[in-house]
C-alpha cells in the first residue's frame, strides 16, 4: 500500500484507464465523417469545429500529468526501498534511465506505427501490454520478496 493506502496497481490501472479513455475520446471527435461537417464551412477547420479539440487535448494533458505527479512518487519510493544504502543511487540510475529511454523512443516508435495506420498502432500496444500484465504477478512476488529481505536486513541491524 503506497500514497495513503492506495495500492500502486490501483493507480497504475486508473493512469491507463484516464489515458485510454481521453484516446477514445480524441478519436471520437476528431473522426467525425465529412457528411456530418457543415456545408458551409468552406474547409475552414475553426468554423466547422474541428479545432475545438484543442482545449480538449490540453484537459487529457492536464489530466495526465495529475496522474503522473501521483504515479512518479511512490514507484521512486520502491526502487528506492529495494536497494541497500550502498547501491541505491545505481538503482535509481539504473531506473531513471529506463525512463528516459521510454521517453525518447516511444514517442519515436508510436509515430513510426501511427504512419503506418491508427489500428497498427493500438494493435501493436495491446500486443505488448497482454505479455507486460501477464507479468505483473511475477514483478509483484519479486518486489514482495526483496522488501521483506530488506526489512529482515533492516531488522538486524
Amino acid at each position: 500500500m503506497l500514497l495513503g493506502g492506495v495500492s500502486l496497481r490501483l493507480l497504475f490501472v486508473a493512469d491507463s484507464v484516464t489515458c485510454l479513455a481521453a484516446a477514445a475520446l480524441i478519436l471520437v471527435w476528431v473522426h467525425e465523417p465529412p457528411a456530418a461537417r457543415p456545408a458551409t464551412s468552406n474547409g475552414n477547420p475553426w468554423r466547422d469545429g474541428r479545432l475545438l479539440v484543442i482545449p480538449l487535448l490540453c484537459l487529457g494533458a492536464a489530466t495526465v500529468a495529475l496522474g503522473q505527479v501521483f504515479l512518479l512518487g511512490p514507484p521512486y519510493g520502491v526502487v528506492a526501498g529495494l536497494a541497500d544504502n550502498g547501491s541505491r543511487a545505481g538503482y535509481l540510475a539504473a531506473y531513471g534511465t529506463c525512463w528516459g529511454i521510454a521517453q525518447t523512443f516511444g514517442p519515436l516508435a508510436s509515430t513510426r506505427l501511427l504512419s503506418i495506420g491508427v489500428p497498427v498502432a493500438w494493435l501493436t500496444g495491446a500486443a505488448l501490454c497482454v505479455p507486460l500484465a501477464a507479468l505483473v504477478p511475477f514483478a509483484d512476488r519479486a518486489v514482495t520478496k526483496a522488501e521483506r529481505s530488506s526489512a529482515r536486513k533492516d531488522a538486524t541491524t
